[in-house]
């Protein structure tokens, strides 16, 4: 794994904090208002902190099934044999 994957997993938040908010006050160089609320730039937060808490959580299950895939496999092959050793079937190999 590249050091890159565990800044996005721990450092998450710290992320969104260091970017810069665009100016909301103002119009652009066309005229048209588009300033947000603040009911409308807190559900951007709120849907901005769902996806990085997916995100995160994805990326974790990834990670530990990449540490761990060798003993997992152990283990559901060791289950499968104690099944059918109990069962009088041949082991897979």
């Amino acid at each position: 794994l590249k050091k890159s994957h565990f800044i996005v997993l721990f450092n998450k938040k710290d992320v969104f904090d260091a970017q810069k908010r665009p100016q909301l006050d103002g119009f652009p160089p066309d005229g048209a208002n588009t300033t947000l609320s603040s009911d409308a730039t807190s559900s951007l937060s709120l849907i901005k902190a769902k996806f990085l808490s997916h995100l995160t959580r994805k990326i974790y299950q990834h990670t530990v099934s990449l540490l761990y895939r060798d003993t997992f496999e152990a283990s559901v092959m060791d289950s499968i044999s104690e099944i059918a050793a109990k069962k009088g079937a041949v082991t897979p190999m």
